[in-house]
């Protein structure tokens, strides 16, 4: 049971580097927590993994056993952001894409906006979203202005409709429809980071993201 739960956080980790090894352990950690389970049982989720890493150190499989949460940090609440701790955020990559050229950054700032807009849970769910999955609908209420949705899969329903704020609608949607406007981008491309290096290799793209996301918010 533990072991099901824990799995697929792991299993295409690259234990040579300490720092993804720690990503997949804090996202693991989050999900325990959103899934409301008790902190006794949060706290045997760790116990197993405890002894999997201890185990894995003295064989030699990693450098360095990695530290995982205390028991007063598991008793602790989920930190929420601010609206303006976000825009902070999406500034702070924005600048980051202005110094480096690099489009990851500007996407991974669309990303954000694109959670806070729509309500989704960050996580790994927005990336498996592709092009053809946004639509814009009608509505009765202002006929003029259609709203946009996007339906995917989520944790607890196999078909989950989002619709976006406005602004996001506005502002943000038509410059990330147009940043791929000189490359072969199609319906079956993915909504963000289509042209990632190894894009189908969900696990290293979240690690990258966690990475990034965590060294620019630490700033």
């Amino acid at each position: 049971k533990y072991l099901n739960h824990m799995r697929h956080h792991f299993d295409d980790v690259d234990y040579r580097t300490s720092e993804y090894i720690d990503n997949a352990i804090e996202e693991l950690h989050i999900e325990l927590k959103d899934r409301k389970l008790e902190d006794t049982t949060i706290s045997k989720y760790f116990n197993i993994l405890n002894q999997m890493f201890n185990r894995a150190f003295k064989n030699r499989v990693i450098q360095i056993c990695p530290e995982l949460p205390t028991t007063k940090r598991i008793n602790q609440e989920r930190p929420m952001y601010f609206p303006k701790e976000i825009r902070q955020l999406v500034n702070a990559f924005k600048k980051e894409y202005e110094k480096t050229n690099d489009r990851f950054y500007d996407e991974v700032a669309d990303l954000i906006q694109f959670c806070r807009s729509s309500g989704i849970r960050p996580g790994k769910e927005p990336l498996r979203i592709k092009r053809f999955q946004t639509r814009f609908i009608n509505d009765p209420d202002n006929p003029s202005n259609p709203i946009l949705s996007f339906n995917c899969k989520t944790k607890t329903k196999t078909n989950h409709i989002f619709t976006m704020h406005p602004d996001f609608t506005d502002e943000i949607y038509p410059r990330m429809m147009s940043r791929y406007a000189e490359d072969k981008i199609n319906a079956e491309h993915y909504l963000f980071f289509p042209l990632e290096k190894n894009r189908d290799n969900l696990d290293k793209l979240y690690q990258r993201i966690s990475t990034n996301f965590t060294r620019i918010s630490r700033n």
